[in-house]
């Protein structure tokens, strides 16, 4: 709980509060997710990272900004590995 931040090669993910689950390698944060890679910034009001897998679900006020583009979504998977990201808007 408290201030949360995990650094894992080129992903850096900060939030407010949140759980690190270690025998499942996730975290769980809330009030205010920022996640930084090489080539994205993303922000939400929570989110869900799997640090094995380098996968992310984001909630809530979602943002996405790269060098030309900002995308806004309810909610929204991120998936390092591929650099992808898929928006969902319920």
């Amino acid at each position: 709980m408290g201030r949360v931040r995990i650094l894992r090669d080129t992903v850096t993910l900060t939030a407010k509060r949140g759980t690190y689950y270690g025998n499942t390698k996730k975290a769980v944060c809330e009030d205010g997710v920022r996640l930084e890679t090489t080539h994205v910034i993303l922000l939400a009001d929570s989110g869900t990272y799997f640090t094995e897998e380098k996968k992310s679900f984001f909630h809530s006020h979602v943002r996405v900004i790269d060098s030309t583009t900002t995308i806004f979504s309810d909610k929204l998977t991120y998936l390092k590995k591929r650099e992808s990201r898929l928006p969902f808007t319920t």
